[in-house]
C-alpha cells in the first residue's frame, strides 16, 4: 500500500551513523553473539537447535550457517561497532570470539 506516511524526520548526524558506521553484517553477528550466549549460559545444548527453529519459524538460515565459518570476523566487527556505539553489551562473548559455540553441535 505504499511507502509509510507521517514519519518523525530523521536527524542528519544519525542518518550519517549509520551510513559511515554500521556494516550490514552487524546485525547478523549481533545474531550469533545473542545464540552464543544462550549456549554460554545453558538455556541450549545445541547450536543446530537454534538454527533448526529459527529457520522453522522465519525459513531463514538460523545464525550458525554463517557464523561457523564467519565468527572471527564478526566478532572482530562487534567489538569495533560496540567501541564506537558505547554499547559495551554489544562486545562479543567468549563463546563467540573463541568459537567454543563448535563443541555444542
Amino acid at each position: 500500500d505504499g511507502p509509510i506516511k507521517n514519519l518523525p524526520p530523521v536527524e542528519k548526524k544519525t542518518t550519517d551513523f549509520i551510513t559511515n558506521t554500521i556494516d550490514p553484517e552487524i546485525f547478523s553477528a549481533i545474531q550469533l553473539n545473542e545464540a552464543c550466549r544462550l549456549l554460554e549460559e545453558g538455556v541450549l545444548k545445541s547450536y543446530e537447535l537454534i538454527d533448526k527453529v529459527l529457520f522453522k519459524g522465519s525459513f531463514m538460515p538460523g545464525p550458525f550457517a554463517l557464523g561457523k565459518t564467519k565468527y572471527k570476523e564478526w566478532a572482530e566487527k562487534l567489538d569495533d561497532f560496540a567501541e564506537k556505539s558505547g554499547k559495551t553489551y554489544l562486545k562479543p562473548c567468549d563463546m563467540m570470539k573463541l568459537g567454543r559455540f563448535l563443541d555444542y553441535k
